[in-house]
């Protein structure tokens, strides 16, 4: 494995045996929000081009990209920001001066290529993890990838692995209007518990043998 201004590059296609911790609670187990196989194609196109400048900063020494202060790439650093965006919404009547710029920048849509990894229960904190850091806002839409987008995401960007895909709010472009329309179109989330304000719950915590790239 090796870095690039803090982005992992995978050269080798080398793995070893892990184990990774993930919820497991009838709580979090909500509905993934329904998205045709025509809209999906729409975003994997749409996220392709905006991933153009990534893969030229990625593979060359083009100075870093715009768009990049406004993505979240990869499931643990996707998950790691929404995490943040939950406390900071819930405090947004009170905010300090870092408070107040993360909030300028919250994550609006995931994109999870679900059905190119498995076991699916890595992503399973998604649709809950979305919810709460909606707060009393608009929802964090949550938009399922076909068959095969890791993949493409992977040649568009020069990331591999690259399985998930936060967007932050206040990136203009044509590319982003045009994603900003296409997810109107998509439903958020639904809590079984209705709108109201999430509440944590005592969680279950198993651990899904998986893998993962060496050197």
């Amino acid at each position: 494995m090796s870095k690039k201004r803090g982005i992992e590059f995978e050269f080798e296609k080398k793995k070893k045996a892990v184990y990774r911790p993930v919820l497991d609670n009838p709580a979090v187990r909500l509905q993934w929000p329904t998205v045709g196989e025509e809209e999906r194609e729409l975003f994997v196109d749409l996220l392709i081009k905006m991933l153009g400048d990534v893969r030229s900063y990625t593979t060359s020494e083009s100075s870093k990209p715009d768009i990049l202060s406004y993505l979240t790439l990869g499931l643990n650093n996707t998950t790691k920001e929404l995490e943040l965006q939950v406390p900071l919404i819930y405090t947004a009547d009170n905010p300090n001066k870092h408070q107040t710029q993360r909030l300028k920048s919250k994550i609006i849509a995931v994109f999870v290529a679900r059905a190119d990894i498995l076991p699916a229960i890595l992503f399973a904190h998604l649709p809950m993890l979305t919810v709460s850091a909606s707060g009393r806002g608009p929802a964090v839409k949550l938009v399922q990838l076909p068959k095969g987008a890791m993949q493409r995401l992977e040649e568009a960007s020069g990331i591999a692995r690259l399985d998930v895909i936060g967007i932050r709010e206040g990136y203009k472009s044509a590319t982003s209007e045009l994603m900003k329309s296409a997810l109107e179109r998509i439903e958020p989330v639904k809590p079984t518990w209705g709108r109201a304000q999430p509440k944590y719950q005592t969680l279950k915590i198993k651990h899904i043998k998986t893998t993962m790239a060496t050197k």
